[in-house]
């Protein structure tokens, strides 16, 4: 199995799976599937593995996927829903990053672990007046913009949906993600 603690902490913050932590609690085993550094791009790739642990789950008695690198914990029935979208090109961003949500003093926050995996910089949204879900949705949006269109931010810039909207983008070291993330002022 694997060890306890490294379910128990990230069945906290599982929150597409609110029973994780008592679903989880008894599994005897687990199977290792890698995803190697390769030449292909890497959206392919995850497509791929993606693929790959569908059939493990049709195939086994699995219960769930663990990402450890993406503080992933996700059902069985979740993750086959989820990756059938592939097939009318969507990009399962859900199965792929993880969409970290806090509320602290200061306002709700968001944050990103995954975009790495693609190359790209985590991005965050610092202590906002916006809803939790206001804020999911946007960080799940640009992750989506950036991988589809292959986008890379810079320090200063600014996004927005229209041309009177003009969110600004700060590069600066993470609040909620180690290393340096593109911030929106959202």
């Amino acid at each position: 199995p694997i060890p306890p603690g490294d379910i128990e902490e990230t069945a906290k913050y599982a929150y597409n799976w609110q029973t994780a932590f008592e679903d989880t609690k008894g599994h005897k085993s687990h199977l290792i599937v890698s995803l190697m550094r390769g030449g292909q791009d890497q959206i392919k790739r995850f497509k791929i593995f993606t693929k790959v642990l569908c059939s493990l789950l049709r195939t086994t008695n699995a219960i769930s996927v663990y990402k450890g690198t993406q503080s992933l914990l996700l059902p069985k029935d979740y993750y086959l829903k989820e990756a059938k979208l592939i097939s009318g090109g969507y990009l399962p961003l859900n199965l792929w990053i993880y969409f970290g949500l806090r509320v602290t003093d200061n306002g709700n926050s968001g944050y990103t672990y995954g975009l790495k995996e693609f190359n790209k910089t985590e991005i965050e949204i610092v202590d906002s007046c916006r809803r939790l879900e206001d804020i999911r949705g946007f960080l799940f949006n640009i992750a989506y913009y950036m991988l589809e269109y292959n986008v890379t931010f810079q320090d200063g810039q600014t996004i927005g949906d229209s041309e009177e909207e003009k969110i600004p983008i700060r590069f600066s070291k993470g609040k909620f993600v180690q290393g340096d993330t593109f911030k929106f002022a959202y």
